[in-house]
């Protein structure tokens, strides 16, 4: 018998097979390949929505600092060196307000008046004849005096004439670019003055009474190609004790924040002030109405002010009935 036939059948179903099984193969592969290649509808998750909001707000950190973007800071900068020293004059009377006279009056004492360095921002080179390092005034015509040869500088002497005294900026500073090397800043600068003085008083409750009084600022700043300020020049009056460093330190402080806002402190004991002024210093109020009423008592309010027990307006009450 013949087996050809048989065979020849066998090797045919072989061969149907194996490309049954190669046509499923390519199908296959077809068929993921689209799935894979074809660009995906769905919409995007929240995690990668959030992902990429994220990337798209988030600041550059490689981001180059422009030269206007410098000379603004260092205009900031130099205006906050410029004009703030001292005693600061943006704290509320209502903080020392009934506290121990001598805790007030050792925040508010200033003893050292030592410019500072503004090298990082300015190129400025300060005049030692100007600002606390310039001579006393008590100097001028004589250096004989004691004043002259124990305080030879006008910042050590002021140590002896003011208790304490300062400036903040309270507004600002705000600075406007008026070209490319040149800028204006404004804003308002609060000044502080502290001196000794009879008081008034009710029992143990004495009444402190600095001055305070605000200053507009309109400055003109130049800047060098650094980026540094390299002038300054002031359109608004602008006295020393508002810029201390660059000015004449002279006798009229006193004179001038004699008259700007006196508010009266309530403190818990005699301020004592151990300094010696050699010139003429504000009056204390003796009485509410003293200084003509320009004196802020809002401090008092709820106090006995006219008559408390043994003392009155600010005269002590001996056992003979006598004010003295």
């Amino acid at each position: 018998m013949s087996t050809t036939p048989h065979r020849s059948r066998t090797w045919l179903h072989i061969g149907l097979f194996i490309l049954a099984i190669v046509l499923l193969a390519v199908v296959v592969w077809f068929a993921i390949r689209g799935h894979t290649g074809a660009p995906s509808t769905a919409a995007p998750t929240a995690s990668a929505t959030a992902s990429a909001g994220a990337s798209a707000d988030a600041p550059d950190a490689t981001a180059p600092v422009s030269a206007r973007e410098v000379r603004e800071a260092n205009a900031v900068r130099f205006e906050q060196l410029w004009r703030t020293y001292g005693a600061d004059s943006t704290i509320d009377p209502k903080e020392f307000a009934h506290r121990p006279a001598g805790d007030v009056l050792k925040q508010l004492r200033v003893t050292d008046y030592t410019p500072p360095d503004w090298s990082a921002v300015s190129t400025i080179q300060r005049n030692s004849d100007y600002g606390p390092t310039g001579q006393n005034p008590a100097c001028q015509g004589t250096t004989n005096s004691f004043s002259c040869m124990a305080y030879p500088t006008v910042g050590e002497w002021w140590v002896q004439q003011a208790w304490g005294s300062g400036s903040r900026w309270i507004e600002g500073p705000t600075v406007e670019h008026t070209g490319e090397h040149t800028a204006t800043v404004t804003g308002v600068v609060r000044a502080i003055l502290v001196e000794p003085g009879d008081t008034f008083h009710s029992t143990d409750t004495y009444a402190l009474t600095p001055s305070w009084q605000d200053y507009p600022v309109s400055d003109e700043l130049t800047f060098d190609t650094d980026g540094k300020v390299s002038e300054v020049s002031s359109n608004q009056l602008s006295p020393w004790w508002v810029s201390p460093w660059n000015q004449l330190w002279d006798t009229n402080m006193n004179r001038i924040m004699a008259n700007g806002r006196r508010v009266a402190i309530p403190v818990q004991g005699q301020p004592v002030m151990d300094i010696n002024p050699t010139q003429p210093i504000m009056r204390a109020p003796a009485t509410q109405a003293d200084l003509d009423g320009k004196v802020d008592w809002s401090l008092w309010e709820g106090m006995c002010m006219a008559s408390c027990g043994d003392q009155q307006q600010g005269f002590t009450v001996s056992p003979d009935g006598r004010e003295h």
